[in-house]
């Protein structure tokens, strides 16, 4: 509070008694809490800035204590990918960050503390301090104690980052109860300026123990109950499962679309295998993007559990472990991006990738237990891992098209040789058979293209390398349907390419049935895609000991790959606890192949981050042509 008179009025004199005796208390001695709280006791201050200069001060000391060490974890994980510039970028932004959260939070404590409700008693300010700020600071150790031994085993270097930027600011909270302490005795004493006599203040040998018996604790949470080391994936028993399983996931064709092509009879293959299939309706995937809904369809995991959010993820500058878009540090430097001309821009989207999926697909689970698998064009595959059977990536055909290397994207290396050899042959001799002129129409021609090309290798990969299962993926229905024009003219052509992709895709499914044997079992997955999101998807399956009809319960879609897993014979895991469903087949069936469980199958093997490529900017390009990326 402001006061009056001099320097030798009885007001300051009292002000400098109570100085003194804080000081005689062991408060103020070190430069760093009369740094701190310099505007704390001086006259002629509002409560407002005295306020706001702790907060300031805070944050600008807070932000690097926190910042530096975070940044140079970050910096060792990416093994020094960057340089020193990116580190110093990186370290900037990271102060910065934390500086603002730590300076927030000292704002509203500090405010809090300048209360008259709490002046008007002595000492109740500091008191309430010291034990909020221990409390608070022992439950966020306790909290990340227990959040480490959830999720250890599944901790890659983004999570180990994020839980060290957890343990330091909380580690910083604990050093700050202190100074909280001292703050709300000193924003008292103004109050005993003007002849209130403060109390002597709470003992500060207390808050040791308080804080030892809280570390304790949380010892004991972390170590006495420590999970054993991950353990590497288990080998497990196959169920007998003669025949092969064939998945065809479809985008862009939900319950809705199924119905429209139906009743204009474009898709007669589709037609007459859901006459005698297992139909269920899939409610919507968590996420709005194609790679987060097919990925869950792959793993059995929401977007949070298996890290693949959109077409594009976020890193910064000399750090490509994947940050989110909405992050404090990502929204930073995006600004500073905006607003300062850098040369170097802080922050990144850069395309889709496997190395920032954190869930085994089903095909990998399948390929660990000795499986050969075909798998073509799913997203969030490139590069792909070395895994038995024959593999196409989601950038395989933009890659031969643009005459890129594909040995990371096309496995094994002898199909990507000969692939790279005849597809120019290929494309002459397809590209006839779509229309790819201007517009809209370019776009859809392309990803039918796309459809074509990894449909020919997948059905190949199936008659040479015999696998055991299988997993196709097409887009150029959702392509079409999303990229559609606005105009009379663009409609129409629209029109006329959605009944060329319908047709295309009815024409895989004609594959699909014409390659199975009589114990196979295909699966087909359709989603509504971008233009439909909202509506039911289908999961419709045909084979042997499949109990034809149409269910009436929605079916989450994180319950497909423990499904899948079921179907190849396999255990499902126990997290996710969203079973398979077994109601695909007869009781009969069902009684041949028990659903049994297992703990889990790992985490996928995936190669180290790098810096951004070419080939990225280029992938990125191709994206946008499609009408992925706007």
């Amino acid at each position: 509070m402001p006061e009056t008179g001099g320097e030798g009025s009885p007001a300051a004199a009292r002000l400098e008694e109570v100085r003194a005796e804080l000081r005689a208390r062991g408060y103020l001695d070190s430069p760093l809490q009369r740094f701190l709280l310099r505007d704390v006791l001086r006259r002629q201050i509002s409560r407002a800035r005295t306020v706001l200069s702790l907060a300031v001060r805070v944050g600008l000391l807070g932000g690097p204590l926190v910042g530096l060490p975070v940044a140079a974890a970050t910096f060792m994980v990416a093994e020094g990918q960057g340089g020193w510039t990116g580190f110093m970028l990186l370290a900037l932004l990271l102060s910065t960050a934390f500086g603002l959260v730590l300076g927030v939070l000292e704002f509203l404590t500090a405010l809090v503390l300048t209360m008259p409700w709490l002046q008007s008693t002595p000492g109740r300010a500091s008191r309430l301090a010291a034990r909020t700020a221990v409390v608070v600071s022992g439950l966020g150790v306790v909290y990340l104690a227990l959040w480490w031994r959830a999720r250890r085993a599944e901790l890659g270097a983004a999570g180990w980052l994020d839980f060290l930027s957890l343990l330091l600011i909380t580690v910083l909270a604990l050093g700050l109860v202190r100074l909280t302490a001292v703050a709300g005795t000193l924003l008292v004493a103004q109050a005993a300026a003007a002849r209130k006599a403060p109390r002597p203040a709470r003992p500060r040998r207390r808050l040791l123990p308080l804080t030892l018996a809280l570390a304790a604790a949380a010892s004991a949470v972390v170590f006495l109950r420590w999970p054993e080391p991950a353990a590497p994936p288990p080998v497990v028993v196959r169920s007998p499962v003669a025949g092969r399983l064939l998945v065809l996931g479809i985008d862009g064709l939900g319950a809705a679309g199924v119905e429209a092509v139906q009743r204009r009879r474009l898709m007669p293959e589709l037609a007459d295998l859901m006459s005698s299939a297992a139909i269920r309706h899939l409610a919507p995937a968590t996420g709005s993007s194609p790679p987060a809904v097919w990925t869950t369809y792959a793993t059995g995991r929401d977007p949070a559990g298996h890290g693949v959010e959109g077409v594009q993820w976020h890193s910064l500058a000399g750090v490509p472990a994947p940050r989110q878009a909405g992050a404090l540090v990502t929204a930073l430097a995006q600004t500073a991006d905006a607003l300062l001309p850098l040369g170097r821009r802080l922050a990144r989207r850069r395309p889709v990738s496997a190395r920032i999926r954190r869930a085994p697909a089903v095909w990998e689970i399948l390929a660990e237990q000795g499986m050969p698998v075909a798998v073509s064009h799913w997203w969030a595959t490139s590069p792909l891992p070395d895994l038995p059977g024959c593999q196409a990536s989601d950038r395989a055909f933009f890659l031969l098209e643009a005459g890129g290397d594909v040995t990371a994207d096309i496995r094994p290396a002898a199909a990507a040789r000969s692939w790279t050899a005849r597809f120019p042959g290929w494309r002459a001799e397809v590209e006839p058979d779509v229309d790819a002129s201007g517009g809209g129409r370019r776009q859809a021609g392309r990803a039918m293209l796309a459809d074509r090309f990894h449909a020919d290798h997948f059905f190949e990969c199936l008659a040479a390398r015999a696998p055991k299962a299988g997993f196709l993926y097409v887009w150029s229905v959702d392509v079409v349907r999303s990229t559609a024009g606005q105009g009379l003219p663009d409609l129409l052509a629209g029109a006329e390419q959605l009944n060329a992709s319908a047709l295309l895709v009815d024409g895989i499914i004609g594959r699909m049935r014409r390659a199975m044997r009589e114990d196979d079992r295909l699966i087909l997955i359709l989603d509504p895609g971008r233009s439909g999101r909202g509506g039911d998807g289908l999961l419709v399956a045909s084979g042997r000991g499949v109990a034809a009809g149409d269910g009436e319960a929605l079916i989450e879609a994180t319950r497909v790959m423990p499904t899948l897993l079921w179907l190849a014979g396999f255990p499902v895991p126990s997290r996710p606890a969203a079973g398979p469903v077994t109601n695909l087949l007869t009781p009969a069936a069902r009684r041949r192949l028990p659903v049994r469980i297992v703990s889990g199958f790992g985490l996928p093997a995936r190669p180290a981050m790098e810096g951004e490529s070419s080939q990225e900017a280029e992938t990125r390009e191709y994206l946008r042509s499609l009408g992925y990326i706007e």
